[in-house]
């Protein structure tokens, strides 16, 4: 959200010659600083009591992901096409929304600005998702997170217009981020203290290398043949990770100890 701050003032105060010379290197430049931030921040972090507890107890194991990938490769499974939808729902707005229209001839600031809508809207409802998840489970969130862009997708790429693009802009943003924080606690839930970090961290990991990172190269590849299959990626595996949420096991109620 602030990259989006920072790319939508500096597109207002310089000429296109200047942003495409050296302007677009700033916000880069100021990443710096909040990875300065997020250092700081995690080496301020603890060891969780769960953890501190089983490294006591001498339940560690010595090669966790050699027992994660031998014991618990459905967990992994099921948690990579979860993280990787969700992850493919994230890059359809972020990136092929915003170049889609580009190349419809939206201005670039209306780009930054939608790119800022995208950004509130999900840092919003990241919190939303996490009071629903507690309250009514992982599942169902997770279920309204991956169905919900079915009924919207093929809209925002047949309707061009501004608005089109701002709606479409703010229900992403809605879409992925009201999943974000129940895909967390799921994929913490399901793996043992022993195996957890690995386990949850694989499974993200390989879900938004392998399913979510490609998704706005391949949808820009099936869209060049017809506009109709810019969301098939999406869709495809929307209904797959639907399929595996309904088949998981409600996790909200698990005990974290183990």
């Amino acid at each position: 959200m602030l990259g989006s701050v920072v790319f939508l003032a500096l597109t207002s105060v310089l000429p296109q010659s200047a942003m495409l010379s050296y302007g677009w290197r700033i916000p880069f430049l100021l990443s710096f600083l909040m990875v300065a931030v997020g250092l700081a921040l995690r080496l301020k972090v603890d060891e969780t009591p769960l953890f501190r507890k089983a490294k006591e107890r001498g339940l560690l194991v010595a090669v966790p992901s050699r027992d994660t990938f031998r014991k618990y490769w459905r967990e992994v499974l099921l948690g990579t096409v979860i993280a990787g939808s969700l992850g493919t729902i994230f890059y359809v707005g972020a990136v092929l929304l915003p170049t889609y229209y580009s190349l419809l001839g939206l201005s670039p600031s209306s780009v930054f600005l939608g790119a800022f809508a995208f950004a509130a809207s999900e840092v919003t409802f990241v919190f939303v998702g996490g009071a629903l998840g507690d309250a009514a489970g992982r599942k169902p969130v997770l279920l309204i997170a991956n169905g919900l862009p079915l009924l919207a997708v093929y809209p925002v790429f047949l309707f061009h217009s501004v608005a089109t693009f701002f709606a479409a802009m703010v229900l992403f943003g809605f879409f992925h981020g009201v999943g974000y924080s129940p895909l967390a606690a799921l994929i913490a839930e399901i793996f043992p203290t022993n195996v957890r970090y690995t386990g949850s961290s694989s499974a993200y990991q390989f879900g938004n290398a392998f399913l979510g990172g490609p998704a706005s190269y391949v949808s820009a590849d099936l869209g060049s043949l017809s506009v109709l299959l810019y969301p098939l990626y999406m869709i495809v595996l929307s209904v797959i990770t639907l399929g595996f949420i309904l088949r998981a096991r409600e996790s909200k109620e698990v005990s974290m100890e183990g």
